[in-house]
């Protein structure tokens, strides 16, 4: 049961367009299963153990092997374009269940990733993926409100056990020094609960969601670089639920010109990052001219135009998910430097910088003499 996926590369785990699936469902269904493989999640699959559901505990031998069997084939069959959406569903329930057969098992990351997968399976090719988008705002949500009512997220009391006494972070023992007893730990307390609170409402308008996906992910890799941990799948499933929140172009114009070095470069490595071909490459009319990105909505240049079009290759996600998953150092520096790549302030600043370099040299050629 082959999905319709593009003939330019049917099998190929990179290519998202075509399918039975959105585009951004299906690559972040494949982020997610490529990340369950390689952290090992097929030996969280245990027989049935003080079940939320008691009839899990039937055979729980047998229920086990049959989830172990069904994680095996969904993964393969999800990344290289098999049934997409069934490998999806399949992939989202067998994650729900093992979690259904074991309380001990419980982790609020696991049900969420169960969760996305089974959402993403849900997703046709023609309609609106608003069932992820709603389950993001709900992730958000609740967790603000569920802090809300927790004294020691206000008095600070969680985030100083948490970083001090559990983790025993000595650099933020240093930072804490420099301010009155507990005030930087409501402070992070504080900023946790605002930062929740706006970007479940954020997720829900079209207008809110790029401030949503930016301010969660300085959020979240703040967190990363402070406590080193990513808290097993979660960290790797929310930023690849975030692709829900975009709206995924059909096609995109780049324009270059054929005398500048890095343009030149981008169109060539940029020609084999694009295995969907969401890309049409021009000339430009200054063949001195830069890389220009015409998303349809807005033009864009310079480093702002490199950073988005990096963003449409499937290839460079995977690469991302590759370095999340790794060692804690790969994970920091990773994290830290897509952060710095891809941040708005960052690529706008970039912009801005060729844009006033641009207006000097208009400036020099209209001055006489």
């Amino acid at each position: 049961m082959a999905g319709t996926v593009s003939r330019l590369a049917r099998h190929n785990p990179f290519a998202c367009a075509g399918s039975e699936m959105p585009p951004n469902a299906l690559l972040l269904a494949k982020l997610i299963a490529l990340c369950l493989l390689l952290k090992g999640y097929f030996s969280a699959i245990v027989p049935a153990f003080l079940p939320f559901l008691p009839i899990l505990e039937y055979n729980p031998t047998a229920l086990q092997q049959i989830l172990q069997v069904a994680f095996v084939i969904s993964i393969p069959a999800l990344l290289f374009n098999i049934a997409p959406r069934s490998a999806a569903l399949t992939l989202g329930l067998v994650m729900l269940l093992a979690i259904a057969a074991s309380k001990p098992g419980y982790l609020n990351a696991t049900v969420y990733t169960g969760c996305i997968l089974l959402l993403a399976g849900l997703q046709s090719r023609t309609g609106t993926i608003w069932l992820l988008r709603a389950q993001i705002a709900l992730l958000y949500l609740g967790a603000a409100i569920n802090k809300i009512f927790e004294a020691d997220w206000w008095t600070g009391v969680y985030v100083e056990n948490w970083l001090v006494a559990i983790l025993t972070n000595p650099y933020y023992e240093t930072l804490t020094s420099f301010f009155p007893p507990m005030a930087l730990s409501r402070m992070l307390g504080w900023t946790a609960i605002a930062v929740e609170l706006f970007v479940g409402v954020a997720v829900l308008s079209r207008a809110g969601r790029p401030a949503a996906i930016w301010i969660a992910a300085v959020f979240h890799i703040g967190v990363l670089l402070m406590t080193h941990q990513d808290f097993g799948i979660f960290l790797t499933a929310i930023f690849a639920s975030f692709l829900a929140l975009i709206d995924w172009p059909a096609s995109v114009r780049a324009s270059i010109g054929d005398r500048h070095v890095l343009s030149r470069l981008t169109h060539a490595v940029g020609k084999r990052l694009d295995v969907d071909r969401i890309v049409r490459w021009e000339p430009a009319a200054d063949r001195d001219e830069g890389l220009t990105l015409d998303t349809g909505r807005s033009s864009l240049q310079g480093g702002e135009a490199f950073a988005r079009l990096l963003l449409l290759f499937p290839p460079v996600y995977f690469a991302l998910a590759l370095l999340l998953t790794g060692p804690k150092w790969v994970r920091w520096w990773s994290a830290l430097l897509a952060l710095l790549l891809f941040t708005p302030w960052m690529t706008m600043s970039r912009v801005a910088a060729s844009d006033r370099s641009r207006g000097s040299e208009r400036e020099r050629a209209q001055t006489p003499g």
